[in-house]
């Protein structure tokens, strides 16, 4: 990416400390983002995105009126990129990784902030409502029922039920199907078994 070209930033986060330590160390650090705008709630910040277009925001999740996830009742197919900021919780984070999203952990440490925005910034596809959902649905009945696969194509997802194995195959994974079909997977496997660890 050009130095003369940054990516324009909006944080949403209830917690003015939260907002504000985010904002400095993207300003001390990270010279390829600029912060735009700032927002306390779902609401604001999605007043915001419409003034701003923002290219990505920074989104809390668990907010007092509503949480992070309502922002995809107004955008459920954003133009913008999303990566979400949680307090640590152990099964928030599984599902997290469960919907291939991207994520920071408070108190956010300045490397996992600056890989986060190089994914981001590499992404083609930008994050969908129906990862969000997955992600949602696992929470509510702490069961997870689908998973989504990067693959070369883009984001598939596949109901848990349906997956027989998954194979290492170098730096991807290979997962096979009941309907007999193969999906490479370009993460390694470790970071599956995480995630699937009570599938199988």
């Amino acid at each position: 990416m050009s130095a003369k070209m940054k990516l324009k930033a909006i944080i949403i986060d209830d917690e003015v400390r939260g907002r504000n330590s985010l904002a400095i160390l993207i300003k001390n650090y990270v010279p390829d983002v600029e912060i735009v705008g700032e927002a306390a709630s779902v609401k604001e910040g999605t007043k915001l995105i419409h003034e701003l277009s923002p290219n990505m925001i920074f989104l809390d999740i668990e907010m007092p009126e509503e949480n992070g996830f309502a922002i995809y009742n107004e955008f459920p197919e954003p133009d913008f990129q999303v990566i979400f900021v949680t307090a640590y919780n152990q099964y928030l984070v599984k599902a997290l990784r469960h919907s291939a999203l991207d994520y920071l952990l408070k108190p956010i440490d300045l490397d996992e902030l600056s890989d986060a925005i190089e994914r981001a910034q590499k992404k083609i596809h930008h994050t969908t409502k129906e990862q969000v959902t997955i992600l949602d649905d696992a929470i509510k009945s702490n069961e997870f029922k689908k998973i989504a696969l990067p693959t070369k194509d883009g984001l598939m997802f596949v109901e848990t039920d349906d997956i027989i194995r998954c194979e290492a195959d170098g730096s991807y994974t290979n997962f096979h199907l009941k309907n007999k079909k193969k999906v490479m997977v370009s993460s390694l496997l470790g970071s599956y078994e995480k995630v699937l660890s009570n599938h199988f």
